[in-house]
């Protein structure tokens, strides 16, 4: 299978620079994916390893966020009233069992009307006028490829470095306009994630891998029970302790 150089020259040259080198027990279950140019020339070469159920070690699950801007809290107000109206709710009952069936209420109404999701890789700065001008550039740099010829290929440049301008230049204003609304004794987290998304510096959570029982624990609720139990039985040998000790 022949892959596509990740490297144009100035010249109209392409080579392939970018190596991808994986194990030899690891190279029949590896793939090489090569991404777009995000615009220094370079294409980037991630690798694809296919893992099988048992080493699957990753969580799955992504979060999601409650969109309460576009809740519709009229139809909430009304579902909420006539399924609390609908469980004739005993308040004689222990109050454990009262909360469960309020919330369990609650829940059920917010999942009707307020709508949920996560935005794939947003970027508070992007635009359609940057988004039009990426595929300007994209499609200059297939014609150089294409073609080999130095203008496809210094056409192709110029477009991505006017795309790297604009984009500063997005950036600034994005950031002006932030900075006007800001306020400073209450919004500090939010103005340190503001910055990290202007820097593409988007940190990940790296999880520490949990054995148990054979087994790698990743999850939140995972890691939460497994430590939730270790201090019990650390509190466990503690008390057994201290009583060996008092009555000795």
């Amino acid at each position: 299978m022949t892959h596509p150089s990740t490297y144009l020259h100035f010249n109209g040259a392409k080579t392939t620079p970018d190596l991808l080198i994986v194990s030899s027990d690891n190279s029949a279950n590896t793939k090489r994916i090569i991404l777009d140019d995000p615009g220094s020339g370079h294409r980037p070469v991630i690798a694809k390893v296919t893992l099988s159920q048992r080493q699957r070690i990753l969580d799955p699950y992504i979060r999601t966020s409650w969109n309460f801007k576009k809740a519709n809290w009229r139809n909430f107000t009304d579902m909420l009233e006539r399924n609390l109206h609908q469980e004739r709710i005993d308040f004689s009952q222990n109050p454990d069992k009262i909360g469960k069936v309020i919330t369990s209420s609650n829940i059920n109404c917010a999942k009707t009307c307020i709508p949920r999701g996560r935005v794939k890789r947003y970027k508070c700065f992007w635009t359609n006028d940057l988004e039009t001008l990426k595929n300007q550039r994209e499609y200059l740099r297939k014609r150089a490829e294409h073609t080999g010829k130095i203008e496809d290929v210094q056409a192709w440049r110029k477009q991505a470095a006017i795309l790297r301008r604009e984009i500063t230049q997005s950036k600034r204003k994005s950031f002006q306009n932030f900075i006007s609304h800001i306020n400073y004794q209450k919004d500090s987290q939010k103005t340190y994630k503001y910055l990290a998304e202007i820097q593409n510096n988007i940190s990940c959570s790296n999880k520490e891998l949990i054995h148990e029982n054979n087994e790698f624990i990743t999850s939140d609720r995972g890691i939460a029970n497994t430590f939730a139990r270790a201090f019990a039985r650390a509190q466990k040998k503690g008390t057994y302790a201290r009583r060996k000790i008092k009555d000795n």
